[in-house]
């Protein structure tokens, strides 16, 4: 009897050992995508500042400060380049623009000027409900170059869950123009979910 213990008991608990492992490791089948966080994101920003009316403003910086009262994350950044026919003609689809999340990621892209195009940040970048976000746009030589679209608003204005605070521009020389401040909303767009 000693002996058949001896010889089985090792056995029967390395057994045991590999099926109560085993039980707890699944089926070993990979668990099925839950998706992207960014997978419904949404151009909230993009249609409340479409809906205002149309401005422009000069300036290498274009920035604005807005919080929200839902917590997320920014997926994307959208910007549209300047572009107009009269009084004279302005392209600025070859001009290179810097837009930051002041604190958090940065972009550097030419972008179109017959459409708004969104470059999808590396990690999307998370905001909480209460704090001061600032979006900035930097570019261009100051004047012609430097043109952006911009949206007409008293601040602070609010849309859905997002309060524009105000907004900045100014050159970045020393000899520059600036500051002007709350001349509209710098059309730098996001996109954004909810947690």
């Amino acid at each position: 009897m000693k002996k058949l213990l001896k010889n089985t008991l090792p056995f029967v608990l390395l057994i045991t050992a590999v099926l109560i492992i085993g039980a707890g490791c699944g089926d070993g089948l990979s668990p099925t995508p839950s998706g992207d966080i960014c997978d419904n994101a949404d151009t909230t920003i993009e249609t409340a500042l479409s809906d205002l009316s149309n401005k422009s403003m000069d300036l290498q910086v274009h920035e604005y400060v807005f919080t929200t009262s839902e917590p997320g994350s920014i997926c994307a950044i959208g910007y549209q380049s300047f572009a107009q026919t009269t009084p004279y003609a302005v392209d600025n689809s070859a001009v290179s623009y810097e837009i930051e999340i002041v604190g958090g990621p940065t972009i550097s892209s030419t972008f179109s000027n017959s459409s708004i195009e969104y470059i999808s940040l590396t990690t999307p970048y998370e905001i909480v409900p209460g704090v001061n976000y600032t979006i900035k746009r930097t570019g261009g030589d100051g004047l012609n170059t430097s043109n952006g679209h911009t949206a007409a608003v008293t601040f602070p204005f609010t849309s859905s869950n997002f309060t524009f605070v105000s907004s900045n521009f100014v050159d970045t020389g020393s000899n520059g123009g600036g500051p002007v401040a709350n001349n509209g909303i710098p059309k730098i767009y996001f996109t954004f979910t909810t947690d």
